[in-house]
């Protein structure tokens, strides 16, 4: 998988899946991540004898989110405003939204300098429950699949100890007592849930950035490529 077809991995590869993203305009790239995750869904589809449904499902998904963004991204604003002071954060998920729950959180360390951690939710309700405090905030997100009652289970934890519930996903309402809401509209189908439950985060680390006065294009101390020895 590469954005950059003459890239030397790609010239070194024997084959490669270009995911054709647009100039990347950013150190910390958000469209890369999404194109990943479309390419791959769309490669273990065609091998699944799925391809042509989930392409059709693929080019839906990105119309929903071409919708949503416009109310989104003020959204988005909004709520990172009240974290512009926050250091720390754990960001839950589960299934196939736990990889969404690190892409957030690595958005969170890079751009924002928020000590922010993934976790499943299973995960949450063992030894980081005993870190959470009013001054601790969780990033949930909640999608309509078979994950869903641990992860309601575990915002109920979370709003036990009295820490900051923050709520996303197309199930997001499901997260009774969330002191903030980012929803997204359900998907064609559930495994393409995470197309569009990555966004909110993605754009939230990108206000909490500027919120804290710092530059979400380009974090200071990192660059867009790393030599390997």
């Amino acid at each position: 998988l590469t954005n950059d077809p003459g890239s030397n991995l790609a010239g070194e590869a024997e084959e490669v899946l270009p995911l054709a993203a647009g100039t990347e305009r950013a150190v910390a790239a958000s469209k890369t991540y999404l194109n990943q995750v479309a390419a791959l869904g769309l490669l273990a589809a065609y091998a699944a004898g799925e391809g042509r449904p989930f392409g059709t499902g693929i080019r839906a998904t990105a119309d929903l989110l071409e919708e949503l963004l416009p109310a989104l991204e003020p959204l988005a604003r909004a709520v990172a405003l009240p974290f512009a002071s926050v250091g720390r954060m754990f960001v839950v998920g589960r299934g196939i939204e736990f990889a969404t729950a690190r892409e957030i959180a690595l958005k969170l360390l890079e751009t924002c300098r928020v000590a922010a951690e993934p976790l499943t939710a299973t995960a949450l309700q063992h030894g980081p429950v005993a870190a959470l405090d009013p001054l601790f905030p969780v990033w949930t997100i909640a999608s309509e699949d078979e994950t869903l009652p641990a992860v309601v289970e575990a915002a109920e934890r979370v709003r036990a100890v009295g820490a900051t519930l923050v709520a996303s996903g197309d199930a997001a309402a499901s997260l009774t007592g969330a002191a903030y809401s980012l929803p997204v509209p359900k998907p064609p189908a559930p495994l393409l849930s995470p197309l569009l439950s990555v966004v909110p985060g993605q754009l939230f680390a990108a206000e909490l950035a500027r919120a804290r006065g710092l530059d979400p294009d380009h974090p200071v101390g990192l660059s867009k490529v790393t030599l390997a020895r």
